[in-house]
């Protein structure tokens, strides 16, 4: 596949481990699967193996290839990770019952030999938070880190939950038969829990991607091309853009829209530049923000803005006491017709929006 082309193949979860290097961006989101969802994945997988192992999809896996890197995954990190996580289950289970295959998974899907290091790396590394942590869980070293982040805490739940249900899988069968039993689930991860693995070219046309997708979780990736993209830029002000970063998260948080973030992201840009199309959002962010200081301006005007963003989602917010009560009753009413276009420049809302906090 040539750099500027766009590639794509059907495989399973474990197939995609098995066959690549991977790597989640350091600065991208930490794992965040709650033992619910982590739950309804091994219980999809068992419910499609009892009816005879046939095809499960399960979405869209989006990377980039970097040149001598692993290859990046800007969307995927949650299945990838927690299928790795349900494979190193199955390895420790058989480690003292089936030898053979506890060695195959480990070698096949989990880690390679670092010859530099002389020893075992996992096939898939996490971002900065977790990498560590996930790690040493998965290749059952003896210095676990200790748990101190509450992704830590989400992947310590997801590798109980794991073990939890191998020991479920092989239960009421005979101890010589959970080898077999166990690599079926094996043989279903690798062949039959499919996803798309795309491989575009670079950033910008993983964004542009999401556009024409309809998958679980793409519009968060979306946000975090944004945010990846702004750090990258940052040079040695990251720890400014970072915080900016968090503190607008933070006041985007009151809104109960798992898509927030994207829908902000347009709607600032908009008031900062004129009127962005949601297509448009990468490409204007990549025109505004492309050193240090332009990033760390652009950052001071997102943490400003979601304060006063969020503040139009409730007419009891506290910025709304130096104002009428009629203006109450208009962010009612905004609200009650989710009148997205009144939020932004394009309409007499950005007044509220320009008076900052």
């Amino acid at each position: 596949m040539a750099e500027s082309e766009i590639g794509f193949a059907q495989l399973g979860l474990a197939s995609i481990l098995k066959q690549n290097q991977l790597a989640v961006p350091p600065n991208q989101r930490e794992y965040s699967w709650t033992e619910k969802e982590v739950r309804t994945l091994f219980q999809d997988f068992a419910k499609a193996i009892a009816e005879g192992g046939g095809s499960y999809f399960l979405g869209t896996i989006v990377t980039i290839p970097r040149a001598d890197r692993p290859l990046e995954v800007v969307d995927g990190q949650q299945r990838l990770a927690t299928t790795a996580i349900m494979l190193s289950a199955i390895r420790d289970y058989l480690r003292k019952r089936d030898a053979m295959i506890a060695e195959s998974i480990d070698s096949e899907f989990l880690t390679v030999i670092d010859r530099a290091s002389r020893a075992r790396v996992p096939r898939l590394r996490l971002n900065l938070d977790d990498n560590e942590y996930f790690r040493a869980r998965l290749t059952g070293a003896a210095d676990v880190p200790p748990v101190t982040k509450p992704s830590h805490k989400l992947l310590d739940a997801a590798f109980n939950e794991a073990r939890q249900q191998v020991e479920k899988i092989v239960s009421g069968y005979d101890g010589k038969d959970h080898g077999d039993i166990l690599n079926r689930w094996i043989n279903f991860m690798e062949a039959s829990a499919l996803a798309v693995l795309l491989r575009v070219p670079n950033d910008a046309d993983a964004y542009r991607m999401f556009e024409t997708l309809n998958d679980r979780g793409l519009r968060t990736s979306q946000s975090d091309l944004v945010k990846n993209y702004l750090l990258g830029r940052s040079g040695d002000r990251i720890s400014e853009v970072q915080q900016k970063w968090a503190f607008m998260r933070g006041a985007l948080e009151s809104i109960e829209d798992e898509d927030i973030t994207i829908t902000f992201l347009r709607h600032a840009l908009t008031i900062i530049n004129g009127v962005v199309r949601e297509t448009q959002v990468y490409d204007t962010v990549q025109n505004l923000a492309k050193a240090p200081q332009p990033v760390v301006t652009f950052a001071n005007q997102l943490e400003m803005l979601a304060h006063a963003y969020a503040a139009t989602y409730n007419s009891e917010h506290e910025k709304w006491n130096k104002y009428s009560d009629a203006t109450r009753r208009a962010i009612e009413v905004l609200n009650l017709f989710d009148i997205k276009p009144l939020r932004t420049d394009a309409r007499r809302g950005a007044k509220i929006l320009r008076k900052g906090n």
